[in-house]
């Protein structure tokens, strides 16, 4: 089914989702809360928890919010780690796991995500 919230665009199945930590999407301000056509594919992980990697702390989480920029595409089943901020313009593969931030106007994909192409304007 097609969800549309604002102008954020989600062609997906629905699956239960946990963020504890702000999920930013399409945002010209954080006070303004504009959204601004962004495109999220069916099946993608947007992954803002994870545990610490100190072996007698794992149970413990930490949690660091996603940034979404205006005029993202991300593609079907890519996943997106916590603490990354994808770039305005940005295209994300399919099955791309994004690891580290994407500077804007460019294409990333593979796993872990690599810049593939900038985009002109």
């Amino acid at each position: 089914f097609t969800q549309t919230l604002g102008v954020i665009s989600i062609l997906a199945k629905m699956s239960l989702s946990i963020l504890l930590a702000p999920l930013w999407i399409g945002v010209e301000s954080i006070s303004m809360m504009r959204y601004l056509e962004v495109f999220i594919g069916p099946k993608v992980n947007l992954i803002t928890i994870n545990h610490d990697i100190n072996p007698y702390n794992r149970n413990m989480t930490i949690c660091k919010p996603i940034h979404i920029e205006k005029r993202v595409w991300i593609g079907v089943a890519a996943t997106i780690l916590p603490g990354v901020r994808i770039g305005e313009n940005s295209i994300i593969g399919a099955n791309a796991v994004v690891t580290k931030d994407v500077p804007s106007n460019t294409i990333v994909g593979g796993n872990p995500a690599r810049i593939l192409k900038k985009i002109k304007s």
